[in-house]
This record gives structure tokens, C-alpha cells and sequence, in this order.
């Protein structure tokens, strides 16, 4: 157990290790140190998180809700209603960290969708014909 937390430490320092990989060996860690929650944390950050389990508000990705109006750039999406845009400005990622890992590329954006009543809803209220996306890394 000694020597576990140095190589903790040294594997969080490197850029090479993959974030799975870290994950794993302080899976290790935590059931020798016997933290039951850290485990539990450590199994859905590699497993993804379940829908009946509460998300760390970490896992809620800030987003920019657009206009797809069929031209290159969707255009900002601007309604009447600010309950509706805080809550669709941030959409939950359960997945697993590999399944981010494998997303993330430094610069692009990500297309998270809306559920499909609310994009029904948003095309509906729009005076103009578009369809509304939901970006994550779009500024």
C-alpha cells in the first residue's frame, strides 16, 4: 500500500496515462483504504453514471442552444422564457470516461442533442424555419 499513493501521484502527473487507467489503480486504492464512496464514484466515473444515480455537478457540461438555420454557423438561439434557457444551457454527461476521452478534441464542439419534445417545442415556437442544437465548447 506504501508505494501505491507515489504511484498515484506520478501517474496523475503524467500526461501519457489515460484518465481510465489513473481511475483504475485509485479503484485500487480506495478499497484498500477501505472508501466504500470513493469506489462507488471511481465505478461510475469508468462505468458512466445511471440514471437513478445524482450526476457531481461537475458532469454538467455548459452549452450554448442554437439555431440551425441552414446556413455554416447556427446562429444564438434566444427565447422568451429564462427558465427554459438556464436549463437547456446545461445538459448532464453520464458517460463513461473513456467515452469522453474518446470525444474530446481540443477545439471542436460537440452537438449534444435536446430531447425530442423539446426540440418539437422550440421549432414549433419559432416565427422562422430551424432546427435547435445544443453545443457543447461553442463560444
Amino acid at each position: 500500500m506504501t508505494a501505491l499513493i507515489p504511484e498515484l501521484i506520478a501517474m496523475a502527473s503524467d500526461p501519457t496515462i489515460k484518465t481510465a487507467d489513473l481511475l483504475r489503480k485509485a479503484k485500487v486504492a480506495a478499497r484498500q483504504l477501505q472508501q466504500p464512496a470513493w469506489a462507488s464514484w471511481i465505478d461510475h466515473e469508468l462505468n458512466g453514471y445511471p440514471k437513478d444515480v445524482k450526476m457531481p455537478p461537475y458532469r454538467l457540461l455548459p452549452c450554448a442552444v442554437k439555431a440551425d438555420i441552414g446556413t455554416d454557423k447556427p446562429v444564438p438561439l434566444t427565447l422568451d422564457v429564462p427558465e427554459w434557457m438556464e436549463t437547456l444551457s446545461q445538459v448532464p454527461c453520464p458517460l463513461s470516461i473513456s467515452a469522453l476521452d474518446a470525444m474530446a478534441l481540443p477545439g471542436a464542439t460537440l452537438n449534444m442533442p435536446l430531447p425530442a419534445d423539446v426540440t418539437a417545442a422550440l421549432i414549433k415556437a419559432s416565427p422562422h424555419p430551424m432546427v435547435p442544437v445544443r453545443l457543447v465548447g461553442a463560444h
